[in-house]
C-alpha cells in the first residue's frame, strides 16, 4: 500500500443518496473526496445544497427512507458493510461528529459531565472517577472556565460557546481519527467564531486528526482549510486547494460565494454582489447543470448536458463547460459593471 493511501482517513467514491417519499428524490450524486491524516477538508455551499446529508452518511446517521449508493471507507473499512454494533463502536471511536445546534444536539437531563463519560464508558475502559477526571479535563483542553463545576452543570447552564466547547469536548473525548465539524460556529457571535475556530485548529495539529468542514461561510472555510470542495445542489462543483481555489475560482458558484463575502479593512471595495435566487429543490440527477438558471455565463448546453467534474489543473477540478484557462480570467459577473 502506498504512503498516501496509509494515509488516508476517509475515502469517498461515487457517493449517491435518495430519499423515497412519493417519488425518490436524489439529494447527493456521484460524490467522490478523500482526507489524509492531519488534513482539513472544507465542505462549503449554500443551505439545502447536501453538505449536512454527506456528514450524516460517513456516521452511517440517515434516516430509514434514505437509500445510498456507491462507497464509503473509514481507514479502509466499508462504512456500509459494518453491522450495527460495528458501526456503534466507529462512532466516537474513529469518527465523532459536531452537530449544527449543541442545545438540540445536547441531551437537556443529563450533566455535561455525564454526556462526556457515557463516550468514554463505551469506547474506553475508564469508569467512575476516573472517566469523571477525564471529562474534567477534556472541558480544561476546550478552554471552560472553572471546568471541575461545569461538569456537573447542565446544557441550559451553559452559554451558546460553552455549549459547543463542551460538544468539542465530547467529540474529541476518544481520540477519533476523523473530526466532522458541521457547521461549528453558526449562531454564535464573531469573537466566539473565532475561538472555536483557533480552537479547533489547534485540536487537530494537537491529535493529528483529519477534519471534515462544513460550512456555508466561505471565510470560516478559507480560515481552517487545506483543501475546499464547494458542492451545490448535491454535486461537487469545484474542487481543490485552498490557497489556488480561493484565489482563482473555476465555477461560477464558486466565484458568487467569495463575492458575497464582505471585507471590513477599511479598503474601500464595490457593493457586494449576491447571488440571484436560491438553491434549486430539484434531484441531484437532473440533467443540465444545476446552477444554469442563477448563473451570469450559462450557455445553452448547460440545460441540456450535465458537465462532468473535469481536471483543469493540478490537483483542481470544476464542473463546468467553461472552465478552461482561457475562460477563468474573464471570471468577472455582469452586475459588476452596474
Amino acid at each position: 500500500m502506498a504512503d498516501n493511501e496509509r494515509d488516508t482517513v476517509l475515502a469517498v467514491k461515487n457517493l449517491s443518496v435518495g430519499f423515497d417519499q412519493s417519488q425518490t428524490r436524489t439529494v447527493l450524486a456521484q460524490v467522490s473526496l478523500k482526507i489524509r491524516r492531519g488534513e482539513t477538508l472544507g465542505l462549503v455551499g449554500e443551505s439545502g445544497c447536501g453538505k449536512s446529508t454527506l456528514g450524516r452518511a460517513v456516521m452511517r446517521l440517515l434516516p430509514p427512507n434514505a437509500t445510498m449508493a456507491g462507497s464509503i471507507r473509514l481507514l479502509g473499512s466499508d462504512v456500509a458493510a459494518m453491522d450495527e454494533r460495528r458501526i456503534r463502536r466507529q462512532r466516537g471511536g474513529v469518527v465523532a461528529m459536531i452537530f449544527q445546534n449543541p442545545m438540540s444536539a445536547l441531551n437537556p437531563v443529563l450533566t455535561v459531565g455525564r454526556q462526556i463519560t457515557e463516550a468514554l464508558e463505551i469506547h474506553t475502559e475508564l469508569r467512575g472517577r476516573a472517566a469523571i477526571a477525564r471529562a474534567i479535563e477534556l472541558l480544561h483542553i476546550v478552554g471552560i472556565s472553572r471546568p471541575r463545576d461545569r461538569v456537573h452543570e447542565y446544557p441550559h447552564q451553559l452559554s451558546g460557546g460553552m455549549r459547543q466547547r463542551a460538544m468539542i469536548a465530547m467529540a474529541i473525548s476518544c481520540d477519533p481519527k476523523l473530526l466532522i465539524a458541521d457547521e461549528p460556529t453558526t449562531a454564535l457571535d464573531v469573537t466566539v467564531q473565532a475561538q472555536i475556530l483557533d480552537l479547533l485548529a489547534s485540536l487537530q495539529e494537537r491529535m493529528s486528526m483529519a477534519m471534515l468542514f462544513i460550512s456555508h461561510d466561505m471565510s470560516a472555510i478559507a480560515s481552517v482549510s487545506d483543501h475546499i470542495a464547494v458542492m451545490y445542489a448535491g454535486r461537487i462543483v469545484e474542487q481543490g486547494a485552498s490557497t489556488q481555489l480561493l484565489r482563482d475560482p473555476a465555477h461560477p458558484y464558486t466565484l458568487g460565494l467569495l463575492n458575497s463575502v464582505p471585507h471590513v479593512d477599511g479598503v474601500r471595495r464595490p457593493r457586494l454582489q449576491a447571488i440571484r435566487g436560491s438553491v434549486s429543490a430539484v434531484s441531484a440527477n437532473d440533467v443540465g447543470c444545476s446552477f444554469r438558471s442563477r448563473c451570469d455565463f450559462a450557455i445553452a448546453r448547460c440545460g441540456t448536458e450535465t458537465p462532468p467534474l473535469a481536471n483543469i489543473d493540478n490537483d483542481r477540478a470544476a464542473r463546468c463547460w467553461l472552465a478552461s484557462a482561457d475562460w477563468r480570467p474573464t471570471l468577472t459577473p455582469k452586475c459588476a459593471s452596474t
